[in-house]
């Protein structure tokens, strides 16, 4: 039976039983979480620099809503924050 992996988008064919165990527990997503995170902020840490021709104020709240995600109470239904040039 195919299944959607929600982290990927990838679809396998596999058992409801195959899926259920390749799933991460939720500290596995977590850390998965984090490790994003922390990718992408340190993909924008340039935006903060004095001399950047960036709008410093919307991406720090970009910047600002990304180190909030772990507020999120669901680790499989993250909401990702959108960038500002997005």
């Amino acid at each position: 039976m195919p299944v959607i992996d929600c982290t990927t988008g990838e679809i396998r064919n596999e058992t409801p039983e195959e899926a259920a165990a390749a799933r991460p527990t939720a500290a596995q997503a977590w850390a998965n979480i984090r490790a994003r995170r922390n990718t992408l902020l340190a993909e924008c840490d340039w935006t903060q620099l004095p001399d950047t021709p960036a709008d410093t104020t919307a991406w720090a709240v970009y910047r600002q809503a990304l180190r909030d995600i772990t507020d999120q109470a669901d680790p499989f239904a993250i909401v990702w924050p959108k960038g500002p040039t997005e």
